[in-house]
């Protein structure tokens, strides 16, 4: 899931951003990607880091200049859906569609 934020700026203009993170499960070594393609044709990859306890997560944050998104008042649910791909070392991989409205409201900072 992605949580999805819309901020006003000082003139008044809107910009949404997509924002989504986690603990990896299991050893950071295991992952090679876990990358984001957005209705448009971004595809935005994930940063891995390590906690101080030596628990690695990752995370994404992306915020749209041009396409379809880049627009905050475009109905998103008429749009393809954000695609997730998680790329395994040894070739594997797993990937999930977000819907809109039901994978992309995970935040715990405010409703949508």
């Amino acid at each position: 899931q992605v949580s999805t934020d819309t901020a006003v700026a000082d003139d008044g203009s809107l910009t949404t951003s997509f924002t989504a993170g986690g603990v990896l499960y299991g050893d950071r070594e295991d992952y090679q990607s876990i990358v984001y393609t957005f209705p448009g044709g971004a595809t935005v990859p994930a940063d891995f880091a390590e906690g101080r306890d030596g628990t690695a997560y990752w995370a994404m944050d992306y915020t749209p200049t041009d396409g379809p998104l880049a627009d905050p008042t475009v109905n998103q649910t008429r749009l393809p859906e954000i695609e997730v791909a998680i790329s395994y070392n040894g070739g594997s991989g797993q990937g999930f569609p977000l819907a809109w409205g039901l994978d992309t409201c995970a935040q715990v900072n405010h409703g949508c």
